[in-house]
């Protein structure tokens, strides 16, 4: 008797779920609609961190790397003069997982004893949202030429 009290329970249930899967049967595209407009969010989520940690590793890097030239800058020869292709060098070396190429590096005396390091850095965003981004900044809607960081580390020669 029990057994034919769960029968009719699980026939019951059956039905209930098949009439669930019919009713889902009439909306089978609104399913790919929906996922393909969340998934466009969570793309453009997902790249624009990626672009926005590679811009904020970058002014950290190079940033760093200013520093680190006006540090070697203070060690000035005994005449004197500054050293600038060993704080080119310095620079260089200190810009971990960057194009080195890349890299405008400035050096001044000023005032005649304070070592001036000045790097500017291109961006290359790696995703599509950087180039949209480039293009939305330009003020003529034209592609932009990119941003660039600058750093700018000042040490007094003692």
């Amino acid at each position: 008797m029990n057994v034919i009290y769960k029968l009719k329970n699980n026939l019951k249930l059956g039905q209930m779920v098949n009439k669930f899967v019919k009713v889902g049967k009439r909306e089978t595209g609104s399913t790919l609609v929906e996922f393909a407009f969340a998934s466009i969010i969570l793309l453009g989520i997902t790249f624009g961190m990626v672009d926005f940690g590679l811009i904020l590793y970058t002014r950290n890097a190079v940033q760093l790397a200013a520093q680190e030239g006006a540090r070697e800058g203070i060690a000035v020869e005994e005449d004197g003069s500054l050293r600038y292709t060993d704080i080119e060098e310095r620079v260089k070396d200190k810009l971990i997982l960057l194009d080195p190429a890349k890299a405008d590096i400035t050096v001044n005396l000023v005032g005649g004893d304070t070592v001036q390091v000045e790097v500017d850095y291109p961006i290359e965003f790696v995703t599509p949202v950087g180039d949209v981004i480039k293009m939305l900044s330009s003020a003529s809607n034209e592609w932009a030429h990119g941003w660039d960081i600058n750093a700018v580390a000042t040490m007094v020669i003692h």
